[in-house]
C-alpha cells in the first residue's frame, strides 16, 4: 500500500501561483524559482510548465492567455474549457490571492514532504528485501533525501532591490556575529589572517608519513578544547586509531601502550586515564567523529546533518583523506574528478555554513629531485586545490629525508593565504614522538629555512 501523500498538497497555492504568471507579476522571480515538482495536480503542473516555457522562450518577460491556448491546442489539449479556465485566470481579481512568497514557501514545504515520504517508503520497501544489504538502503535513502533538499533549494537566486537591503544586513550581522575561529597556538595563529573561515576551504598537504593526520589531530585537540565545533571525517584511519591518536595526546600515554591494551587489567592506570579522558571529552567537546568507510562527497553533508541534529553544532570540518572518499578515484580523468569533488566540498561548506579542510597526499613528484620541500605547484596534479583553497599549509619534516639529524622538527609553511601573509615557514617541536604531540616554536629565519 503506497502513502497517502494527497494531504500535502496546496490546490489554493497552485493555482494562485498560474494566476500570478497569467497576469504577469514578478514572471522572471517565478521562472527563476519555481519547479514542475511544487505542484501536485497534473493538470496544474502541466498549465505550469506551458506558461513557464512560452514565458522563458519567447522572451518578452509576460504570458499572454491567447498564446498560451494555442500551445496547448497544438498539443491536442485545447478544448473549449480550458480556453475558458486559462482566460480567468489571466482576468481574474487578484485581491486575497495568498502573496508570492507565501505561496513559494507553502508550496516548497508540501513538495519536500511529499517526496521525502515517497522515497522513505521506497527504502522501507527495499529494507524488507534481504538480497538488499541493509546498509546500502540506509545509505542511498539518505542520500535520496539530501538530494530532494537541494533540489528545493536549487533555483536561481536573483536578489532585487526591493530585498537588497535586507538581504545585506542580514549577511553583515551573521559576519558580526561569527566569532574567527583559529588553530589555538597564538605564535602560529599571527600568520593567519583569517583562520578557519565559515564557507571557506583549506588544505592541509603532504608526502605519505610526513605528519598530515597528527597536526590535524593537534589542532583537533586545540579546538575542541575551546568546544569549538569540529567534525573529523576520518573513513581512512577508523574511530580506534584516531582516538588512540586523541587519547595518547591528551594522556601522555604511548601509541604504542595503547595498541597492545591487552596487557593491561581493567582497572589500572591506563585504564583510568583513558575512561577520564572520554568522559571529559562526552560532557565538554562539541565534537563527532564520522570513520565510515565508504563514505562519499554527498555522505559528507548528510553526517554533518546528522551530527547537528545529535546536538553538534560544527564549524570546522576536517576530511582525512580527501582523495579516499568513495566517489573521487571513479573517472579515469582523476585531475577533472578532483576538482568536481572540490566544486561539491565549497558547496556544502556554503551551505551548511562551516569551513572544510581536506587532508591531501602530495604527489610523488618531491622524491625525484633534490629539495624535497613541497612546493604550490606539486598540488596541480591533485586537480584544483592550488585555485579553489583559501588557505593551504604544506609540510615537511627535514629529518625525516635527513637521516644524520634528530626528526623531531615538523615544519608547516603557509603556502597560500587569501588577503594574507603566504610563504612563512613555522617550525612546530614533536614534543613526544611516542604521543605525537606538537608545540610552536615560531617563523624559521632566513638561515634556519636554507
Amino acid at each position: 500500500m503506497h502513502p497517502d501523500i494527497s494531504r500535502f498538497q496546496y490546490p489554493v497555492g497552485e493555482e494562485a501561483l498560474l494566476k500570478y504568471l497569467l497576469h504577469n507579476q514578478d514572471v522572471d522571480d517565478i521562472t527563476n524559482r519555481a519547479e514542475a515538482h511544487l505542484f501536485y495536480d497534473t493538470a496544474y503542473r502541466g498549465l505550469f510548465e506551458v506558461c513557464k516555457d512560452y514565458a522563458m522562450t519567447t522572451g518578452k518577460g509576460s504570458v499572454k492567455h491567447e498564446d498560451v491556448f494555442e500551445v496547448l491546442r497544438e498539443k491536442g489539449r485545447g478544448s473549449e474549457n480550458i480556453r475558458q479556465y486559462i482566460k480567468t485566470l489571466a482576468t481574474c481579481d487578484m485581491t486575497g490571492v495568498p502573496t508570492l512568497d507565501y505561496v513559494f514557501d507553502t508550496l516548497a514545504r508540501h513538495s519536500t514532504r511529499r517526496q521525502a515520504i515517497t522515497q522513505l517508503y521506497n527504502g522501507l520497501v527495499n529494507a524488507q528485501n534481504e538480497k538488499v544489504e541493509i546498509n546500502e538502503v540506509v545509505a542511498d535513502t539518505e542520500e535520496a533525501l539530501l538530494a530532494i533538499n537541494k533540489q528545493n533549494k536549487g533555483a536561481i537566486e536573483v536578489v532585487l532591490p526591493k530585498d537588497m537591503l535586507k538581504r545585506r544586513h542580514a549577511g553583515l550581522v551573521r559576519r558580526m556575529e561569527t566569532v574567527p575561529v583559529y588553530t589555538g597556538w597564538k605564535e602560529f595563529d599571527k600568520f593567519l589572517s583569517h583562520g578557519f573561515a565559515p564557507t571557506k576551504m583549506s588544505i592541509i598537504a603532504g608526502r605519505t608519513s610526513m605528519g598530515k593526520s597528527f597536526f590535524k589531530t593537534n589542532v583537533i585537540i586545540n579546538l575542541a578544547q575551546r568546544k569549538i565545533g569540529v567534525i573529523n571525517v576520518c573513513p581512512e584511519q577508523g574511530f580506534d586509531s584516531e582516538h588512540d591518536r586523541i587519547d595518547s595526546i591528551m594522556t601522555g600515554t604511548h601509541l604504542r601502550e595503547l595498541t597492545r591494551i591487552r596487557e593491561h587489567a581493567p582497572g589500572d592506570e591506563v585504564f583510568k586515564r583513558l575512561k577520564s579522558i572520554a568522559e571529559h571529552i562526552q560532557v565538554n567537546w562539541n565534537y563527532a567523529c564520522v570513520p565510515t568507510r565508504g563514505i562519499t562527497v554527498a555522505g559528507v553533508q548528510a553526517a554533518i546533518r546528522r551530527a547537528r541534529r545529535g546536538g553538534v553544532n560544527p564549524q570546522v570540518v576536517f576530511i582525512d583523506l580527501f582523495d579516499r572518499l568513495d566517489d573521487v578515484n571513479v573517472a579515469e580523468n582523476r585531475t577533472g574528478n578532483f576538482s568536481a569533488k572540490l566544486n561539491q566540498i565549497e558547496k556544502i561548506a556554503q551551505e551548511e555554513y562551516v569551513h572544510i579542510c581536506l587532508l591531501v597526499q602530495v604527489g610523488r613528484g618531491t622524491e625525484q629531485r633534490k629539495e624535497k620541500r613541497p612546493e604550490m605547484s606539486d598540488l596541480r596534479d591533485c586537480g584544483s586545490f592550488e585555485q579553489d583553497a583559501d588557505l593551504i599549509f604544506l609540510l615537511y619534516r627535514e629529518g625525516y629525508y635527513n637521516h644524520d639529524m634528530d626528526d623531531n622538527k615538523l615544519e608547516v609553511i603557509i603556502a597560500k593565504q587569501r588577503d594574507g601573509i603566504a610563504g612563512i615557514r613555522f617550525q612546530f617541536d614533536i614534543t613526544d614522538k611516542q604521543t605525537l604531540s606538537i608545540s610552536p616554536v615560531g617563523p624559521m629565519t632566513a638561515r634556519a629555512a636554507e
